[in-house]
């Protein structure tokens, strides 16, 4: 009985598992976690890049999710609503350990980011990111953004979200994703053609 319980959940949607999960329903819950702890531990990796700071983020933000959901509304995904959470306790993370941390400010242009224009680039990041030959210079690209525009590339080229998650999930305005993810994808290619440059010489 307890089997067929368990399978039934597996076809749940996050929603349904929510709200079910909002009136104590742990295993309802577990599938959650279930379905979401390796996403949400990779992601916290990306933010913080250090193993037991992106473990610490898994813990805090399940135990903040648990006791939220009676709070989580159909208006937005499940999903979008737990990277919500889980990007804020990454980054709250990330500025706990960090002494000069650049802050998150809702400024549609940002002068912060230097970048300089390449009129040629054959592939997109999130194609070099899948080459495993590029896959440290394209990591240590990312981790020499600052923290606004590195979180809206992960978000964008790696986790896939779209411009419109990423603003919910971030709380800022959709022009202000479009500029950050432009001057980071800028970075991010010029940093690259530098190490290209390198490593053929």
């Amino acid at each position: 009985m307890v089997l067929t319980c368990m399978s039934d959940l597996s076809t749940l949607s996050d929603e349904v598992l929510a709200t079910k999960a909002s009136r104590s329903d742990m295993e309802s819950f577990e599938e959650l976690m279930k379905r979401y702890e390796k996403p949400v531990l990779g992601i916290a990796l990306k933010i913080t890049g250090n193993k037991e700071n992106a473990e610490e983020v898994l813990q805090d933000t399940f135990i903040s999710v648990y006791k939220n959901l009676p709070n989580f509304r159909n208006d937005s995904s499940f999903k979008t609503w737990l990277y919500k959470i889980a990007t804020n306790a990454s980054l709250g993370n990330v500025r706990k350990n960090k002494k000069n941390t650049d802050n998150i400010s809702e400024e549609i242009v940002d002068d912060d980011l230097s970048v300089s224009p390449i009129t040629e680039w054959p592939e997109t990041p999130e194609s070099i990111y899948e080459k495993k030959e590029f896959s440290s210079f394209i990591k240590e690209a990312i981790d020499k953004l600052p923290e606004k525009y590195k979180t809206v590339f992960i978000l964008k080229d790696i986790e896939e979200f779209t411009n419109q998650e990423i603003a919910d999930i971030l709380g800022i305005s959709l022009p202000a994703v479009k500029s950050r993810l432009l001057r980071a994808r800028l970075k991010v290619r010029e940093l690259l053609a530098s190490y290209g440059k390198e490593a053929l010489a």
